[in-house]
């Protein structure tokens, strides 16, 4: 019997513990819009594996957000906030370093209280390798960018672990933009 009321315990405390936290499963290619008003902060969920990569894309509309990502555990992994102000992208790298349930916490940065703003939150892809990481942060790098082409390198000590390149070079004539384009910086 005491079996059976400590696992209903454990259920009831757990079910309690996921609608406290308000959890909306991400699921990658649909994005959610969320709106601040009388909320403090919105959850969000992400399960992934072990040795998996997800990339997210938070766009701000008229209000600030501060984002907070939480391993399986409920420890805190990190925080991003960009100097963009009220308005723009915020993008989020997540490494599976355990399998499990992520969390992600959306909160007002530093707004008044009776400021109100909206945002959308899209879970862009979930990698299986640091390449296909790479390749999908370059390639939300360069979907929301101005940015006429640029490259990307990875090197450690004297090994190229990665390089890819985006766009042009010369915009007029469409000339790709190679690793041999010469950049002012």
């Amino acid at each position: 019997m005491n079996k059976i009321f400590i696992c209903l315990l454990m259920a009831f405390l757990a079910h309690s513990f996921c609608t406290a936290q308000n959890l909306s499963k991400l699921i990658v290619g649909q994005k959610e819009s969320k709106t601040f008003g009388a909320n403090k902060k919105h959850n969000f969920s992400i399960e992934l594996k072990k040795g998996q990569f997800a990339v997210l894309n938070l766009e701000q509309k008229k209000i600030d957000v501060k984002i907070s990502t939480y391993n399986p555990n409920g420890k805190l992994i990190e925080e991003f906030d960009s100097l963009n102000g009220n308005s723009g992208d915020e993008m989020v790298l997540l490494d599976g370093l355990e399998d499990g349930k992520y969390r992600i916490e959306v909160v007002p940065f530093k707004e008044k209280k009776s400021k109100k703003g909206n945002y959308e939150i899209e879970l862009i892809a979930i990698n299986q390798n640091v390449r296909e990481h790479v390749d999908q942060v370059l390639q939300t790098l360069d979907d929301r960018s101005n940015l006429p082409g640029f490259a990307a390198s990875i090197v450690s000590k004297d090994t190229l672990l990665y390089q890819n390149t985006k766009r042009y070079a010369k915009i007029e004539n469409k000339t790709p933009y190679t690793m041999q384009t010469v950049q002012s910086v």
